[in-house]
C-alpha cells in the first residue's frame, strides 16, 4: 500500500514530469499507457485499482519505439491537479493474446517529478497485476531508478500496472 503523506497539491500547482522509454523484443503496439488519477487509495490489489478513476495522458509523452532510450519530454500535469487531494500516475501494461509469444517489454527509467523547478518526492513503485495475467508476467525493478514489463512469452493476454504517488 502506498502510504500517502499530510501535504496535499494546491489549485495552480504546475507539477512538471519526465522519463526515459525503451522497448525490446515482440511485436504488439499501443500496448502501454499512462494513466493519472486523483482517487486512488494507495491499496495494491487489482479491485482497487480498477475502482478508482484514471485518465489517460498517454498521448502528452514521447515514446521509443526500439531499444534506443527516449526522453518522454517534460510535460505539465497542472490540469489535473485537484485541490487537496494526491495525484498518482501509472504506467499500464496491455498485452493482448496471441497464438505465438508477442508482448514486448517495456524499460521506464528517470522518473522525474517538479514543482517550481523543484524535485518532487514519490512513493515507492507499486506493481499491481491482473490475477487471471500468467505467473511473473509483470512489471519489475530493473537496475537503480528504473523498472520493466516483462511478459515471460505469455501468449496469454495480461494487464500489469506501475503506480507511483507524486508527493507534494
Amino acid at each position: 500500500m502506498i502510504t500517502t503523506v499530510n501535504a496535499q497539491f494546491k489549485k495552480g500547482d504546475d507539477v512538471i514530469v519526465s522519463f526515459q522509454s525503451s522497448v525490446y523484443y515482440g511485436s504488439q503496439t499501443n500496448d502501454l499507457s499512462v494513466q493519472i488519477s486523483t482517487d486512488f487509495n494507495g491499496k495494491s490489489d487489482f479491485a482497487a485499482l480498477k475502482s478508482a478513476k484514471w485518465e489517460d495522458v498517454t498521448s502528452l509523452f514521447e515514446y521509443t519505439d526500439s531499444k534506443e532510450v527516449k526522453s518522454s519530454g517534460e510535460k505539465s500535469l497542472s490540469k489535473y491537479i485537484q485541490e487537496g487531494k494526491s495525484l498518482f500516475i501509472a504506467f499500464k501494461y496491455t498485452g493482448k493474446a496471441s497464438a505465438k509469444p508477442s508482448q514486448r517489454m517495456w524499460i521506464i527509467k528517470s522518473f522525474i517529478a517538479k514543482k517550481a523547478g523543484k524535485k518532487l518526492q514519490t512513493s515507492d513503485i507499486m506493481f499491481i497485476n491482473n490475477p487471471e495475467n500468467d505467473e511473473n508476467v509483470s512489471w519489475e525493478i530493473w537496475g537503480q531508478g528504473a523498472f520493466r514489463f516483462r511478459s515471460q512469452m505469455t501468449k496469454k493476454a495480461s494487464e500489469s500496472w506501475a503506480v507511483l504517488e507524486i508527493k507534494p
